[in-house]
């Protein structure tokens, strides 16, 4: 079930947890709000990252791909090198049919930011940088919370026991959040 927190409102529990000033805006002149700034995108791509996500998968065709450049010396692929997009945080799954039902394994390996494959077009599943917080499952928003408040908690309470606690609280949330995803 989607939530209807927004990435201010998911700051926000984390500050309550370590019962620190809440914030309006990102942009307050507060150490919150810098913290929140700096640090929330890159944490949630993290969450994002530790599970497949049920809101943050998708399937995308990889049509235009470039044969293997370069003389042998200096490139050692041989097929096609196709650039995965930037908004792609992991590749689950190649295959060379769009409906991903094909028995056949299509051989694939990502390096260097490239999917190397012998064939094209290629159908990715992925996971992608999924920024609708609407789109968040509620067991999410409190699993990214928690791991706000464990990286926020040093810099905001001195507390390093605080901070292993919030960690805790973050490996538990998580997993109830991967339990009902």
């Amino acid at each position: 079930m989607p939530s209807s927190q927004s990435s201010l409102d998911i700051c926000n529990v984390a500050l309550s947890w370590l019962a620190a000033n809440r914030i309006t805006s990102f942009n307050d002149d507060s150490i919150e709000a810098q913290l929140c700034l700096a640090n929330y995108a890159p944490l949630r791509d993290a969450v994002l990252e530790e599970h497949e996500w049920s809101f943050a998968i998708r399937r995308r065709k990889y049509g235009a791909v470039a044969l293997s450049e370069g003389t042998p010396e200096e490139n050692a692929y041989e097929g096609y090198r196709t650039k995965v997009r930037p908004d792609t945080i992991r590749v689950l799954e190649v295959r060379s049919d769009i409906n991903f039902r094909t028995t056949d394994v299509l051989q694939w390996q990502l390096e260097e930011g490239y999917i190397i494959s012998s064939q094209t077009p290629l159908y990715v599943r992925e996971l992608y940088r999924n920024e609708d917080t609407i789109s968040f499952s509620p067991a999410f928003n409190q699993a990214l919370a928690a791991r706000l408040a464990s990286e926020l908690c040093l810099p905001i309470t001195e507390s390093t026991r605080k901070q292993t606690v919030m960690y805790q609280l973050y490996i538990t949330k998580l997993a109830e959040a991967k339990s009902m995803d």
